[in-house]
């Protein structure tokens, strides 16, 4: 890793994995609340919500008069076959806001603290979500190690759209004093569409990198990285 200045991670199914099936999860606060549906029913509903969901543009974000709770407050009730308690709903989203939902690499905050530590790269975020993935990485201890975040539900773009990898770069010029060249930065993702080609396609280095496979070798080698640069 050479003369790189900019270095981004998408978030889920590159840092972050799931730590149940959301269908599961959804099962387990329906008993609690006394919800008679099948787990078979629950998956069924969901998957046509978040397929209905994919059908409507994401990267709306400020520009749309429904916030990404009240859209996510719609899936989340779509996806029973009964009415359910508001504040159902309200405990499946805060869930999905802290680190009990997901699973982080365990070597993901060793590699930010080496580089807080070197201060080699700025290191940020972009991923097709709202903001709840900061609250995630917070209540894991890394969000403080991350200079930069873009959230399509905040910012108006999404993967693979140039806009969203152009306001991390240009961030990061504010941020630092000193915009990075394209050819300075790198994005890792688990998509070959949304991530790896769509930012070689603005001059970007890009790598594929997915938390189940070989993402203890890409950490290892940015490990490496630190101090090594010309």
């Amino acid at each position: 890793m050479k003369k790189l200045r900019l270095i981004t991670f998408d978030a889920f199914g590159t840092l972050l994995q799931l730590a149940k099936p959301v269908p599961f999860v959804y099962y387990e606060t329906a008993q609690k609340y006394g919800i008679s549906a099948t787990l078979a029913e629950i998956k069924k509903n969901s998957d046509r919500a978040l397929k209905e969901l994919s059908k409507t543009p994401k990267s709306s974000g400020l520009k749309s008069d429904r916030s990404p709770r009240e859209r996510w407050f719609e899936i989340i009730e779509k996806s029973f076959p009964c009415p359910i308690p508001n504040k159902m709903a309200e405990d499946l989203w805060n869930h999905y806001s802290t680190k009990s939902a997901y699973h982080i690499h365990p070597l993901f905050e060793g590699f930010l603290r080496s580089n807080a530590h070197k201060k080699e790269y700025s290191i940020g975020i972009i991923s097709n979500t709202d903001d709840r993935i900061y609250s995630v990485l917070r209540s894991c201890g890394v969000a403080d190690f991350i200079d930069v975040y873009a959230f399509s539900y905040d910012i108006g773009y999404q993967k693979p759209e140039k806009g969203i990898f152009e306001y991390v770069r240009n961030k990061t010029g504010e941020l630092t004093g000193v915009c990075p060249a394209s050819k300075e930065c790198l994005h890792f993702g688990d998509d070959l569409i949304k991530d790896v080609e769509a930012a070689r396609n603005i001059g970007w280095h890009a790598e594929y990198c997915d938390i189940h496979t070989n993402f203890p070798k890409v950490i290892q080698e940015l490990e490496n990285s630190l101090g090594s640069q010309e």
